[in-house]
């Protein structure tokens, strides 16, 4: 029915902002290590992938068992 469509698509909603409240300081800190590693001309290649990881957890197929990438070392 139209309120079941409803329900499902709130609680994805629901679920991807509590996602990006965890993911935004994550990505703060991504965002911090690049840039200090572009300055120092180091690689930040494996940040930027890790970056871009947690960009796309919202796009999980299931966001309920969305897991969040591990930093790089």
């Amino acid at each position: 029915t139209e309120q079941e469509k409803v329900w499902v698509n709130s609680k994805d909603n629901r679920t991807k902002n509590i996602l990006r409240e965890q993911r935004h300081p994550l990505l703060e800190e991504a965002d911090h290590k690049i840039n200090t590693l572009v300055d120092n001309n180091q690689d930040a290649s494996k940040w930027r992938t890790y970056r871009q990881q947690l960009r796309d957890i919202t796009k999980a197929s299931d966001l309920q068992k969305a897991t969040f990438p591990n930093k790089p070392t």
